[in-house]
């Protein structure tokens, strides 16, 4: 069984086996994919994420964000490809984090590719509109004039600023997400702040095609950072509470510690769900 690579130009034949949120990756400059096939059929797939690729002062790595079950000779298969990508690339590391639930049936084939396994809180949090309507920040609804949202600038000055914010933050972000088009964004409920005529602050909401919204990017870098983000916060969650039903959950990742932090100060207790993660080196 052969394996070929998954682009943006075959991705129509492989759309009874991604997931949604998962084929809507592929064509970004920092995703891979591969499958397994079989007389013109998709049998398996895997997709994965290399981190650092363009930054000289951190190891370059990659991140499986997703495999498809098989058996464990279509694994070897599979991770024979990905292998042959990541040592390309002079990946140093190959890291997974899937929740518990998802992995049973194919842990064997991540211990048969050498990947050292542990169980652990899951990186992300996912909360519900109904939990952030329940929130003491939007107990007020007072917003300064200088936030808006980003519908209302035009593509060249979104990209002017959100390069202005990555540049000087200090925060782990996307990978690619310079060069993410605006409307990948819920234009409704992201939104920037302005300082002296400069853009000094983003809150990106992206809405993902199974209806999931996940936040992208926060950051503030003007001399009113603290508060802007406050603000910035309040207007995106009463944005969302208009715009979407209650049961709609907000994946928050907790890339850095002060995403775990501000995590911890919206929702005390609350946890990531069971996940296997595991690590192996590739050099």
């Amino acid at each position: 069984m052969p394996t070929i690579e998954i682009t943006d130009e075959n991705l129509e034949d492989f759309d009874d086996l991604l997931p949604e949120d998962i084929a809507e990756n592929i064509g970004r400059e920092t995703f891979r994919a591969a499958a397994l096939v079989e007389k013109e059929k998709a049998l398996a797939a895997m997709i994965w994420e290399i981190n650092n690729l363009e930054n000289e002062s951190k190891d370059t790595t990659s991140r499986i964000s997703w495999i498809s079950p098989t058996d464990p000779s279509g694994g070897e298969k599979l991770f024979g490809e990905y292998g042959s990508c990541v040592h390309e690339v002079g990946a140093v590391s190959s890291h997974m984090e899937f929740p518990v639930a998802d992995v049973r049936d194919i842990l064997v084939i991540f211990k048969n590719a050498g990947f050292n396994l542990s169980k652990a809180e899951g990186g992300s949090l996912t909360v519900t509109i109904e939990d952030l309507s329940k929130l003491d920040v939007i107990k007020k609804t007072k917003l300064p004039a200088n936030l808006k949202s980003i519908e209302t600038l035009a593509a060249r000055p979104f990209r002017r600023g959100l390069m202005n914010c990555i540049i000087n933050t200090k925060r782990e972000l996307l990978e690619d997400l310079s060069t993410l088009p605006m409307d990948w964004f819920d234009t409704d409920i992201s939104c920037y702040v302005e300082t002296d005529e400069r853009i000094t602050g983003f809150l990106l909401v992206h809405r993902l095609p199974s209806g999931k919204l996940r936040l992208e990017f926060m950051s503030a870098i003007g001399p009113d950072a603290k508060i802007d983000l406050f603000y910035m916060v309040r207007y995106s969650i009463l944005q969302a509470i208009k715009k979407y039903p209650k049961d709609t959950n907000l994946i928050i990742p907790r890339r850095d510690k002060p995403a775990t932090n501000l995590c911890g100060y919206f929702f005390p207790g609350k946890k990531g769900v069971s996940s296997i993660v595991g690590v192996r080196k590739e050099l």
